[in-house]
């Protein structure tokens, strides 16, 4: 009995040697694993040493990695291990460059130079805007492409803007009441339509500019008809919106202005018999250029001077290289050093 007594007692002291072993192992594992390198700053201005980063081990998860009972723990940790999830520690942030304002400057100023951008850009609240959020990013952004900027982003910007249009255009509208007015215009040889509105809150909301180049490849005019189906579906999306206060208004259109052009203002004849509320004027700066356009080249003294004017451009203020030259200098000497020219003739029609 005393025999086998010993025998388990030398049992249980050669195991738990075993397991303290292991245990050691184990340990000597941990230390290994976990060590964290001494961390010695790069030299200021180095940027290949800075945002460099060191793969380590989370320790988080360590007591997960063991198996209670098991036979082999250094090597359950050791596996463990490797199912651990990695995490990158950063050495050191990203060192400021001191001359990082200078070469954004000049970076700025190459941009504008080469794509022939306004010289007032740096001071546009929109760029501020770009740069005030340039600083929240990461050093993973990539900016959007052509094809996303040309596409997606401009048409989520678009519906943002004219939805914040229409709604300004109809805020105050059942008390002040909204004045439409629209034109003909000719863009890179395309007939367009443009159609406006102005309200209490905005005073011009673009509605919508309409391509007619289809309508004229058919041999079409832009007649009073197709300019009034153009612009009544507008009138009706706006009296179907609802204003500030949660409440639509038929009728908000009470004014229209165009021009004296026959076409347009036959539309506003149609457009003043669907909406009853609707009143049509002639716009009075087309007719003030009328009037003018009559005096200039019908009135004898007048017209004389308009002639005068023209030819005096034409030669102190154009094309002819050395007199413009001289009418420049001249003009720069007894102007304080300030470049003054010739106006013009409007060609009023």
């Amino acid at each position: 009995m005393n025999n086998l007594a010993g025998r388990s007692r030398s049992s249980r002291t050669s195991n738990s040697n075993v397991a303290v072993a292991r245990v050691g192992q184990v340990d000597q594992l941990i230390s290994v694993s976990t060590a964290t390198p001494s961390r010695k700053r790069p030299p200021e201005g180095d940027p290949s040493a800075c945002g460099s980063s060191l793969s380590t081990t989370s320790t988080s998860g360590l007591a997960s990695v063991f198996t209670i009972g098991s036979n082999n723990p250094s090597k359950d940790f050791v596996k463990g291990l490797s199912r651990s999830p990695q995490k990158q520690m950063r050495l050191c942030s990203n060192a400021i460059d001191p001359q990082a304002p200078e070469k954004m400057d000049v970076a700025l100023a190459t941009l504008v130079h080469s794509k022939g951008l306004s010289f007032n850009l740096p001071e546009d609240p929109l760029f501020a805007n770009v740069i005030s959020i340039a600083r929240t990013l990461g050093e993973r952004y990539k900016p959007p492409g052509k094809d996303k900027v040309a596409g997606v982003l401009l048409n989520e910007i678009h519906n943002t803007e004219n939805t914040e249009n229409l709604d300004t255009i109809v805020d105050e509208a059942r008390i002040y009441g909204v004045v439409g007015y629209g034109d003909l215009a000719t863009i890179d040889k395309y007939a367009f339509v443009n159609f406006l509105a102005a309200g209490p809150n905005n005073s011009f909301g673009i509605l919508d500019i309409a391509d007619c180049s289809e309508h004229c490849a058919k041999g079409e005019k832009k007649s009073g008809e197709y300019i009034a189906g153009k612009f009544t579906p507008l009138i009706q999306e706006l009296e179907d919106r609802v204003d500030n206060s949660g409440k639509k208004c038929k009728g908000m259109m009470d004014l229209m202005l165009f021009d004296g052009g026959s076409n347009v203002q036959k539309c506003g004849r149609i457009m003043a018999a669907q909406f009853p509320r609707l009143t049509v004027l002639h716009g009075a700066e087309h007719a003030l250029a009328l009037m003018f356009s009559d005096i200039y080249n019908k009135v004898g003294p007048y017209k004389r001077m308009a002639n005068i004017c023209r030819k005096a451009r034409n030669v102190f203020g154009s094309t002819r290289h050395a007199p413009t030259a001289m009418f420049r200098k001249k003009a720069k000497e007894h102007n304080n050093g300030k470049k003054i020219g010739l106006i013009k003739v409007s060609e009023c029609r």
